[in-house]
């Protein structure tokens, strides 16, 4: 193989691995993307937990403090009702695509 013939060939293996490069960029950009997607996803569920412990946590001390008030316990439940109610109408509205 003469020199010209050498180089052509290192040239277009250089080319293929710039080629491959471009590829492999390009799949790290989407998985970059997918991964911020995934990370607020994330941190919505644990926003969505912590909410519902905080609720948690704030029914039982309502329940404690209104132990011997049936009405008061009858009325939360009643909100409560209410609470889940629109929930369900919510879930139903947007239904996961």
């Amino acid at each position: 193989m003469n020199l010209f013939g050498w180089l052509f060939a290192l040239i277009e293996s250089i080319e293929h691995i710039e080629g491959n490069t471009n590829t492999i960029l390009k799949e790290m950009k989407t998985m970059a993307g997918e991964l911020e997607l995934l990370q607020q996803e994330v941190e919505e569920t644990k926003a969505a937990a912590d909410a519902a412990v905080a609720k948690i946590v704030e029914l039982s001390a309502f329940i404690k403090a209104n132990a011997y008030d049936p009405q008061a316990l009858l009325d939360m439940a009643a909100k409560l009702d209410a609470d889940q109610a629109a929930l369900n109408a919510a879930v139903a509205d947007n239904p996961t695509p």
